[in-house]
């Protein structure tokens, strides 16, 4: 990492580099489990800053927060890989309900913004207030709630390591 980069600049170089994967870069291939995505991007809006979640095929985890700091390459953990893997069949089962993206935009307070890395169809995207979708009056709740295990299972980690 450069350390003349602002923990902000890092945000959005490791940000960048995971919206501009290729599947070729991380070496996966369609699966049974997943013929359609190999990552994901599940952005959250704070009033501090946004959080964003990579989850890749390749057992790439990682969670960022925009003004600083994060967990990077917890994929090795055995409950952070499961949460990472059902959050994947999760992304495939729904990626229909994704749209074409505009890659750039990050989301607004309350705002949870989703970036699917696919095989086929490029990088698509799914966005949502966070009262909608912890109601679960949207499409992609059951998508965000998966998201939101992996984050559970990285705070884990994160408070074992604080409590070390």
């Amino acid at each position: 990492m450069d350390e003349n980069l602002t923990p902000t600049e890092i945000f959005y170089k490791m940000r960048n580099q995971a919206l501009n994967l290729e599947p070729e870069d991380i070496g996966v291939h369609p699966s049974k489990d997943l013929k359609h995505v190999y990552g994901i991007l599940m952005e959250i809006g704070h009033p501090d800053g946004v959080v964003t979640l990579i989850v890749l095929a390749d057992g790439t985890v990682s969670l960022y927060y925009e003004n600083g700091g994060g967990l990077i390459g917890a994929g090795g953990e055995a409950e952070v890989h499961k949460a990472a893997e059902e959050f994947l069949k999760v992304v495939e089962g729904h990626h229909r309900h994704f749209q074409e993206a505009h890659v750039g935009k990050l989301p607004e307070d309350g705002q949870v913004l989703f970036y699917v890395l696919t095989y086929r169809r490029g990088i698509l995207t799914g966005e949502a207030s966070e009262t909608k979708l912890g109601d679960k009056t949207h499409g992609l709740t059951e998508v965000f709630f998966a998201g939101h295990n992996v984050i559970s299972e990285l705070r884990k980690i994160e408070e074992f390591r604080e409590a070390e």
